[in-house]
């Protein structure tokens, strides 16, 4: 290929000296202050947990703020600016990785997964800047873009075009936005490009360029009227006037997200985009089909009716179970190799009939029969008085088959009671629980002995489920659920269906008991689990819940509203076995421990900062100021000299000193029963964060409790977790309500973790000093995950809460890589977890932060 490369037509680098910094005309001058430092660091989040790229390019880099973040979190990035001055101001170990150069010359170095262009065509002439995009396309296939269409009052702004411009001009290379890309934590016209082997129409580009528009229009009515609420007299916009143009802004930009045509490309490239990386070559025949399609059918520019997104999941979900659940050979296979378990013990099957149809008990019945284990025995009881006709039923089933066991009963002895004496009918080693109106998968008891046969320790077995419709036309809404979660059932019974019991540890514990009616399996659980362990998981759909009017699955806690009270009691008992002698609440529909901070241990909050300096004692001194934090021990580290007036305690340190140091020995200074880690990034609210977070360290077997972290930008949940994939990479797990199909109330539950962000967490002294803190050799770069693993490897659990929200922008001081070597981060991750996470289903995998169906 012929270089195209040129001399610039207009050389404008000479103006980007000190003094043009200086007078920048941002919210504040452009240089190495929090805002900026932090600025970069909350895009490089995004990039990094989004897009996951392993070299990026920033075009445009001025002083290598981007480019610092970028390789502080592992990335392996480089940078490039016209200016000398820029690049001499870049911090000192990142200038071998930022040069002196023009983006109207060849761009070497490459491919990149990545370059990013923030706010700098605009600084060149016209045909330079169309040369720069030619020559960015070039060692790229991806493109975040930022140019602002209005800033005009800047004298170096010598080409400010309009969004459709830069899309177009774009588009010319072979470049295409991504819709299901939100660019906007960098400016609301900001956008992700990838390379197509067609351009997208020119009515997608321009539906684009609308929705980039009226964001902007809604973020600038968003900050007008914080404005306007804090000072209304500077605004000059009437409240009512404002309100009214957001409103219109904000349907606006609905319509066009609701609309057929955006909701058909989104989900077109949403779906183009998980599979790009898998499958290049059939990918690139398959689009050009596509849109020969859409071309023809009008598709792109039309009026096109489409399913609901809801439709959109079930055909997921019905792919999958096309691909992963056996076929009826299979089944087949299942029976003859049953026979050859190691152990073929019966399972007894208690079912307590109440009033039910008679075509869905029987649905209930057959499901059991189609099983592909034989050795099961159904336990049910009937009120013939309540139900007649389920008793005949139930009558015709048993006859001829031994297998089902019926007892009828004169009168209702409730849930409970009706449990306990199908349980009497039953002579299996091995308890399954199915309710009346639901259905098992013919392989459920085959998986459940294959497992039993495997692990002669299993006390306790649960399965994934999903729902059916009332009439079983249609399997919806799977649960896809973490390896065993001890602290998630002290919010909710994630464990529900399929659960099987060893039938002796039942009658141990006492069965089922009537004061918790409406919560019954929920205690039964947990009683057992306390006494016994040896919980496992199968991570496949082995149960069908039916979504009934009358059933939790459909109605919700109000079906039984005394279900309530007795989840309370359930949990209430269960934190007494414990030693946990505090009062359960009922907050949100779910069970809450209240915890109390004033009775317990002393509490030391060590702020942490990237370095010592007059920025992190402020903020600590601001955290000392809090009225919770009035009786609480307070800390950070200082330069040498520093002083504070608020009784803040500093620990002299250097930037020459390790972190894992500063640490250590901010630790070792303390004095409190409990070590609290704030980053300096953190912006705390709410005044009971403080108890919320260290209370559920009295939970006996957790080490550590994080929390959920928010955005600033947006408001949304930027952390709940951190998860790891089958390579050992490490993956932020974001929660969003739409996901409820995968994780039901997530966002809700205390939860477990293979690990949590290092930026806002707390630990006991002793667990932290067993441990050995955070200084170790050979361990993982990251403080955080290192920690954690360390008290995985104690067979200690991290939790994390989400009723301690604060906001978080950037990365914390305990995410930041203390070395480059992914490959032996990955090893590390590898050794602990051989398996993989126990806390991500293996049916599941984390993309840009959000789970989805892993693709086998």
């Amino acid at each position: 290929m012929a270089d195209e490369s040129r001399a610039p037509t207009s050389d404008l680098s000479g103006l980007y000296d000190a003094e043009y910094y200086r007078s920048y005309r941002g919210s504040e001058p452009y240089g190495r202050t929090p805002n900026w430092l932090g600025f970069f660091s909350n895009i490089s989040r995004h990039i990094v947990d989004e897009l996951r790229p392993a070299r990026v390019l920033d075009a445009g880099c001025a002083w290598g703020f981007l480019v610092e973040a970028l390789r502080d979190a592992g990335v392996d990035a480089s940078g490039v600016d016209c200016s000398d001055y820029a690049i001499s101001q870049v911090r000192t170990d990142i200038k071998p990785h930022c040069k002196v150069a023009s983006l109207v010359d060849a761009i070497d170095g490459g491919p990149f997964d990545l370059v990013t262009c923030i706010e700098v065509l605009e600084h060149m002439t016209a045909e330079d800047g169309l040369q720069a995009i030619k020559n960015i396309t070039r060692v790229s296939d991806q493109v975040i873009f930022s140019s602002s269409p209005d800033a005009h009052d800047e004298p170096t702004h010598i080409n400010v075009q309009p969004t459709e411009y830069w899309l177009n001009a774009f588009a010319e290379e072979g470049f295409c936005p991504d819709a299901t890309f939100d660019a906007s934590f960098i400016a609301p016209h900001s956008f992700l490009l990838r390379r197509s082997d067609e351009p997208c129409s020119e009515e997608y580009r321009a539906l684009f360029a609308r929705h980039l528009k009226l964001r902007a229009v809604k973020t600038e009515l968003a900050r007008s009227r914080n404005l306007a609420e804090s000072d209304a007299a500077q605004a000059n916009l009437g409240r009512k006037q404002l309100e009214w143009r957001a409103y219109t802004a904000s349907r606006m930009l609905q319509e066009i997200q609701l609309s057929p045509a955006w909701r058909v490309v989104s989900r077109y490239r949403s779906a183009l985009n998980t599979a790009h990386n898998r499958f290049p070559e059939a990918l690139r025949t398959w689009e050009r089909l596509a849109r020969g399609v859409l071309r023809w059918s009008g598709t792109l520019g039309g009026n096109l009716s489409t399913a609901p997104l809801e439709e959109s999941a079930d055909d997921s979900y019905a792919e999958w179970i096309s691909r992963c659940e056996p076929t009826s050979e299979e089944l087949h296979g299942q029976s003859r190799e049953s026979e050859h378990f190691s152990h073929r013990p019966t399972i007894s099957v208690v079912m307590p009939v109440y009033k039910v149809s008679e075509p869905i008990l029987r649905e209930a019945i057959e499901s059991l029969k189609a099983q592909s284990y034989e050795k099961w025995e159904l336990c049910a009881t009937v009120i013939p008085a309540v139900n007649p006709q389920g008793a005949i039923l139930l009558r015709q089933a048993a006859d001829g088959d031994s297998r089902l066991k019926i007892l009828e009963l004169e009168t209702n002895h409730g849930i409970s009671g009706n449990s306990d004496q199908a349980l009497t009918l039953a002579s299996g080693e091995f308890v399954a629980l199915l309710d009346h109106d639901d259905t098992l998968a013919p392989f459920a008891l085959f998986e459940v002995v294959s497992l039993i046969s495997a692990d002669r320790s299993a006390n306790f077995i649960y399965s994934d489920r999903d729902e059916i419709t009332e009439h079983g036309r249609k399997r919806i809404r799977p649960f896809f659920k973490p390896g065993w979660s001890p602290e998630v059932m002290l919010t909710a019974n994630y464990l529900t269906h399929l659960c099987v019991m060893r039938t002796e540890h039942i009658r141990a514990v006492g069965s089922w008991r009537s004061e918790t009616d409406g919560a019954q399996d929920w205690d039964l659980f947990l009683r057992v689990i306390h006494r016994f362990g040896g919980v496992r998981h199968i991570p496949k759909i082995l149960y069908h819940w039916r979504n009934v009017s009358t059933s939790v699955s459909a109605g919700g806690a109000r079906v039984k509203p005394y279900a309530a009270a007795a989840q309370v009691r359930a949990v209430q008992e269960y934190c007494s076995q414990l030693n946990i002698d505090l009062p359960v609440q009922l907050i949100d529909e779910c069970p809450a421990i209240a915890w109390n901070s004033s009775k317990g241990p002393s509490v030391s909050i060590i702020v942490v900062a990237q370095t010592p300096g007059s920025d992190s004692v402020s903020v600590t001194e601001s955290v000392a100021r809090r009225p919770e934090c009035e009786r609480v021990e307070v800390l950070c580290s200082a330069s040498q000299g520093q002083e504070s007036a608020t009784g803040v305690k500093l620990v002299a340190a250097t930037d020459e000193e390790p972190l894992e140091r500063q640490i250590t020995r901010l630790a070792e200074a303390a004095q409190g029963d409990i070590l609290v880690f704030l980053d300096e990034s953190i912006e705390l609210d709410e005044s009971d964060w403080l108890r919320e977070l260290t209370g559920p360290l009295q939970i006996p077997g957790v080490g550590l409790v994080g929390c959920h972290l928010i955005d600033p930008e947006t408001g949304a949940t930027g952390h709940g977790g951190l998860v790891f994939d089958d390579t050992g990479a490490v993956h932020c797990y974001r929660p969003i309500a739409r996901q409820a199909e995968f994780t039901p109330e997530y966002h809700r539950w205390l939860r477990n973790w293979s690990a949590v962000s290092g930026a806002c967490f707390a630990i006991r002294r002793d667990t932290w000093e067993s441990v050995g803190g955070v200084e170790a050799p050979s361990q993982h770069s990251r403080l955080d995950v290192r920690l954690c693993l360390k008290l995985i490897s104690q067979d200690l659990r991290i939790a994390s809460t989400p009723k301690v929200k604060p906001r978080h922008k950037g990365f914390a001081a305990f995410e930041r890589p203390t070395h480059a070597n992914k490959a032996e981060d990955q090893s590390i991750v590898r050794s602990h977890f051989p398996s993989g996470d126990p806390y991500v289903n293996a049916n599941l995998e984390c993309v840009k932060g959000h789970f989805t169906y892993r693709h086998h």
